[in-house]
């Protein structure tokens, strides 16, 4: 989120609306920001039956999570139908470019984390918290997130494709050099916040893990104590499941060097 934000203050505004990857990320925040909004109006439902705000807290959250939606769906200039079509365009178009070693491993990474973004809202506790590992409170609205980390994935496994620009129908001859090399810096510089934003986040949450399970949180596998198996018993009951995330995220980390 932070990445997006700081594209949205440093793109222009022509970039926001033409841009291949200010179109994927736009219509990611919109679906995501939905979704939080949901599960904030209708926490019980996302939490377990755990209701977790206080009906003024529900309003605040709903309308700022609502007024994002509206924002970043505001940059998306396509109609209904073609942002299906995109959608339908996009499975088939899921296959890495071999052109950027990097390729195979952020669509690797895609397909896992859209995984681990369905795994949450159709399994049952504990399954149902990771990748987060939140609790049965936060784990299912958690998945926004990793969904946004799966349509940035998609779009980083293309790399930096200056050439996208041309692939929406521009000419050489219809558009200004100078213009068009403006508009590819600003491509390859949201791509590299991405790239690097991603890898930071990604970075930090298998750095988390590893930490719980070591024990510096009351004891685990190295030090000490009980600390591991009294507060994260969630993640241990599903080990295959908690590994394969690590895995996806270890990926990330390795691709965004």
């Amino acid at each position: 989120m932070l990445s997006y934000i700081t594209i949205c203050r440093h793109a222009k505004r022509d970039i926001l609306y033409s841009s291949k990857t200010a179109h994927n990320l736009n219509l990611g925040v919109t679906v995501a920001s939905i979704w939080l909004a949901a599960s904030a109006a209708f926490a019980p439902t996302f939490a377990f039956g755990y209701d977790l705000y206080t009906i003024r807290h529900k309003c605040i959250v709903t309308s700022v999570h609502i007024l994002t939606a509206i924002l970043a769906f505001s940059n998306v200039k396509r109609t209904p139908g073609q942002i299906i079509q995109g959608a339908i365009d996009s499975i088939w178009k899921a296959s890495p470019n071999f052109d950027d070693p990097n390729s195979s491993l952020f669509a690797t990474a895609a397909i896992g984390l859209l995984w681990f973004t369905i795994l949450p809202i159709i399994s049952p506790y504990p399954l149902a918290t990771v990748p987060t590992i939140l609790g049965k409170r936060l784990s299912r609205p958690a998945s926004a997130f990793t969904f946004l980390g799966s349509i940035i994935c998609y779009r980083l496994k293309d790399g930096d494709c200056g050439s996208d620009f041309f692939e929406r129908g521009y000419e050489h001859d219809n558009i200004d050099s100078v213009i068009m090399k403006k508009q590819v810096k600003s491509e390859k510089m949201m791509i590299k916040m991405l790239r690097y934003g991603l890898g930071i986040g990604s970075g930090f949450h298998l750095t988390l893990i590893i930490l719980k399970l070591i024990g510096v949180d009351g004891g685990g596998l190295l030090f000490a104590g009980r600390g591991l198996w009294e507060v994260y018993p969630a993640m241990l009951a599903v080990p295959f499941a908690t590994g394969m995330s690590m895995v996806v995220h270890a990926i990330i980390c390795l691709a965004a060097l």
